[in-house]
């Protein structure tokens, strides 16, 4: 058991935390790369602006909020 911050430090001592975060990472930065060279500024800003629209690309994508 133990408080909140001595879990988190224990997390953040273990070698598997700071690679699942780092392949998690990369993974997010190809994503974002492939997005933005697929997505038009003019679709991106639809997305951005357009609350129905973004909920559709989420539900579609199968994505978390």
């Amino acid at each position: 058991s133990g408080s909140w911050l001595s879990r988190e430090r224990k997390k953040l001592n273990n070698p598997s935390f700071f690679s699942f975060h780092l392949e998690s990472e990369a993974l997010v930065e190809e994503v974002i790369e492939s997005f933005q060279n697929s997505v038009s500024r003019e679709e991106l800003h639809f997305l951005l602006t357009d609350h129905e629209a973004w909920d559709r690309f989420v539900a579609e994508a199968t994505l978390s909020r």
